[in-house]
């Protein structure tokens, strides 16, 4: 991306993990710890942890701005294409150990453990049931959204919740998370 569009969906994108980090701190009674570290935050964005009760959860955190209805489906990044080749893509080399994933429109949150997303992904895959999204021409994503253009499992919501004995559907208005945060949703047309 150019570097002042790069520059400001980071800021975004950080300032909607630090209130959604702390809303989910206060909800779960927990601590919230950001990572810092530029090489360890491709690994997860932030942890919440007890002390008190001894619990840590390593949280990777995804925002989605598309889904309208929970009978809808999840997106989970499989693959990037760089110019140079494929890489891994979030799924597999986060470090975290549950995803938050984000949905906008529904004013929800998703709580969600990342060894389980794994497992389905490569059981669907096995039983080839396995949907995915990658666009027809890598050069022409590149051009039109200036970022490298990646290949996503897609995954239904209601099945992937029932996957997880353990996950967690939270409302925006049980975290209290002000209107505020739909500022702060990159837009790539302001700097076009």
């Amino acid at each position: 991306m150019e570097t002042m569009a790069f520059n400001q969906s980071i800021q975004f994108t950080q300032h909607r993990e630090a209130i959604m980090g702390s809303q989910l701190a206060r909800y779960f009674n927990a601590s919230l710890c950001y990572v810092d570290d530029s090489k360890r935050r491709k690994e997860y964005d932030y942890s919440l942890y007890s002390s008190r009760i001894g619990w840590l959860y390593r949280i990777e955190q995804q925002d989605d701005y598309f889904i309208t209805d929970m009978s809808q489906n999840l997106c989970i990044e499989l693959f990037t294409f760089t110019t140079s080749g494929k890489k891994d893509g979030k799924i597999f080399y986060t470090k975290a150990d549950k995803l938050c994933y984000v949905l906008n429109n529904l004013k929800k949150v998703i709580l969600l453990d990342v060894k389980i997303i794994k497992e389905f992904i490569i059981q669907l895959e096995k039983e080839s049931l396995l949907q995915t999204y990658e666009p027809a021409d890598h050069n022409d994503w590149r051009e039109k959204h200036d970022t490298n253009p990646t290949c996503s499992a897609i995954i239904p919501i209601e099945e992937t919740l029932l996957q997880d004995p353990k996950s967690r559907v939270i409302d925006f208005d049980q975290l209290n998370i002000s209107s505020n945060y739909d500022k702060f949703q990159f837009s790539r047309k302001d700097y076009d």
